[in-house]
């Protein structure tokens, strides 16, 4: 650093030491980690963008435990998520590639399901007295739009698949209790997703030879037209541990199958959220170290909060915590757990978490790690704003700095103030960063999540908005050099942003989102087939004038500012031509649009390469339209 301090530079022109490419980085981020519940020993999967694929990993020795040619992915519900269980030293996982399920023992590796490219498999759980697993299962033989949901039986020696649960239209986290003799699990059914409305349910295991039913079911909680329950897991007591919302605020439960009641096992209501919404399988936020002692986390505000909970008595004590953003959390010991944590100065890492002593003071041990290194406003409206910081550079003592303004995808969903490096290219480089908890986001409670209800395309835009001129009026940044940015469903609001304040933001970036509502209702995956509806108030054949009216697809006349678009040839959520349409009809009403396609890429980069380009392209796109760097010519 120079003796006579940072040097002075206009905001957002600052020369940074990060560059795109770490965006791109060997190790992505990490998906899940797992416990096998017999030797105790921890595994995690983890993103390769440079292998294009994902990989299970043995978490103490770093070693891959599945070869190059493997996949360790899920694609059910066309999202996926809780790819690989492992138990008593044998891995079994889901493969991307040919969707059927593997298993390894030690260096062997073999198929366990036959071919069968229709079946879909994911969060699976192996059944303790037999040689049987339960498995999800997709089912697409009568096509995209007609699967077939189900919980499956899957012999482990034959490969034979039997359904065992079905007639509703989606299910999760099947689990055995610790004999065998009952299972629990999660469904739901159209029109709802399962942060709206969701059913534990609890059955009798029948099981004779290779062959297994269930009968007697019951339902634990979520009762039709009441709240959301979710993540079951069974205490060895055979009680049955469970998060509900009935207050509002998705709490911690327990239910014993002996009196069939179930009650709060917090002796007062805590107004967070102990859940997060079930977009991908296998989502754990609690983990009973016995039955006596429960670690939980909440979400409090937009941060993480991790608790143990003396269940006798239903007290929590908050931990001491240095993660912003905990999940996935599993039992390693009666004393320990381990979970995917992320600080404000640090990416993704595999965290083993130790309980000390009389007083369970939290012991943290990094196992794995990526990297190496609330804003009051004038209503209920939460947001993240992040500085440009810099070390070496400072700006002009009257210049204000330029901004990028983050649209969280879901919309259910809420972002991390943990360590993002897209974020930090940016604050490095003298932006500063927005993070909008717009109304419908998640860990504020229901009231707030259900904000958005009907309002997708209204609500989320003009929140953002809102933010943006309130922390422009604290003097923070520069109102005239901000910048919107989305990826997937969020891609779409920042569509819809440039369409409904075509003067207010100075360019746009969208990645990898759709343009048409009523399209995006109709060629969504089975999981998302009624989600369009419920966020914007019916189906289009009830209220077509409302989908047309927020498609930015008919009126691209109203696009002023610049838009880099980015899409994937590949993708079969979002299709290329719908995107193409867009791109022409800006194009046709005199708009500045530049436009980013991946031959070989689908709803997302998963290559390296890709990933770079498409970071690189964002830059300099922004770097020229809202800073003015460099001429910038109409596509």
């Amino acid at each position: 650093m120079p003796i006579d301090g940072p040097t002075r530079r206009r905001f957002g022109t600052w020369p940074s030491p990060l560059e795109v490419d770490i965006l791109a980085q060997e190790t992505l981020r990490f998906e899940d980690v797992l416990v096998d519940c017999i030797t105790s020993e921890i595994f995690h999967v983890e993103i390769r963008p440079t292998e294009s694929r994902n990989v299970l990993v043995c978490t103490r020795s770093h070693n891959d435990a599945v070869p190059r040619g493997y996949d360790c992915r899920s694609v059910v519900n066309g999202l996926g998520g809780r790819a690989a269980i492992v138990t008593n030293g044998t891995a079994f996982f889901t493969n991307g590639s040919d969707s059927r399920i593997y298993k390894k023992i030690s260096e062997k590796l073999s198929p366990v399901t036959k071919d069968a490219p229709h079946l879909r498999f994911g969060d699976m759980q192996i059944h303790p007295k037999s040689n049987l697993l339960v498995s999800v299962v997709d089912d697409y033989t009568k096509g995209q739009r007609d699967i077939s949901t189900t919980i499956c039986a899957i012999d482990i020696n034959s490969g034979r698949v039997q359904v065992i649960a079905q007639g509703y239209d989606f299910y999760a986290y099947p689990t055995f209790n610790a004999d065998g003799t009952k299972l629990a699990f999660v469904r739901w059914s159209f029109p709802d997703m399962p942060w709206q409305l969701s059913q534990i349910v609890v059955a009798d295991v029948i099981l004779e030879g290779n062959e297994i039913s269930i009968s007697s079911d019951v339902v634990v909680a979520g009762e039709p037209k009441h709240r959301v329950a979710q993540q079951p897991q069974w205490l060895s007591n055979g009680s049955l541990a469970f998060i509900y919302d009935q207050s509002g605020w998705a709490q911690p439960w327990l239910w014993s199958p002996e009196s069939g009641k179930s009650r709060p096992i917090l002796l007062e209501h805590l107004s967070e959220d102990f859940i997060e919404p079930l977009w991908l399988l296998g989502e754990s936020n609690f983990a009973f170290l016995t039955d006596s002692r429960m670690l939980c986390t909440s979400v409090k505000n937009g941060f993480s909060v991790l608790y143990v909970v003396d269940v006798s008595t239903g007290l929590p004590k908050a931990l001491a915590c240095p993660y912003v953003s905990i999940r996935r959390i599993r039992r390693v010991s009666n004393d320990s757990a381990v979970f995917i944590g992320c600080k404000v100065d640090e990416e993704d890492s595999i965290v083993q978490v130790t309980l000390m002593g009389s007083d369970l003071e939290p012991n943290y041990q990094t196992l794995a790690s990526i990297s190496s290194s609330e804003l009051p406003l004038g209503r209920d409206l939460h947001a993240l704003y992040t500085p440009p910081k810099n070390p070496l550079y400072e700006g002009f003592p009257q210049e204000k700095p330029p901004a990028i303004v983050f649209i969280h995808a879901g919309p259910h969903m809420y972002r991390s103030p943990g360590l993002w490096w897209h974020r930090l290219l940016y604050n490095s480089r003298g932006w500063a960063w927005i993070d909008v908890q717009y109304g419908g986001s998640t860990g504020f409670g229901r009231e707030y999540m259900n904000r958005l209800d009907k309002q997708w395309g209204v609500l989320e835009v003009d929140d953002c908005v809102e933010a943006v001129r309130q922390i422009a009026g604290r003097g923070m940044i520069d109102l005239n050099r901000v910048a919107v940015r989305g990826a997937s469903g969020s891609a779409y609001s920042v569509l819809q942003s440039l369409c409904s304040y075509p003067e207010f933001y100075a360019a746009g970036a969208s990645h990898f989102g759709f343009s048409d509502l009523k399209q995006f209702q109709e060629s969504a995956p089975k999981f998302l087939k009624y989600y369009t509806s419920g966020l914007v108030g019916g189906l289009p054949n009830e209220i077509p004038e409302v989908y047309r009216a927020r498609s930015p697809l008919f009126h691209a006349d109203k696009f002023r500012k610049p838009v880099l678009i980015v899409h994937g040839k590949l993708d079969k959520i979002i299709p290329v031509e719908q995107i193409e349409q867009m791109v022409e009809n800006i194009k046709k009403f005199g708009g500045t649009v530049e436009f980013l396609l991946f031959e070989e890429e689908g709803h997302g980069c998963r290559k390296a390469e890709n990933l770079k380009e498409e970071f690189s392209r964002e830059l300099q796109f922004f770097e020229a339209i809202v800073l003015g760097l460099s001429s910038f010519s109409k596509a």
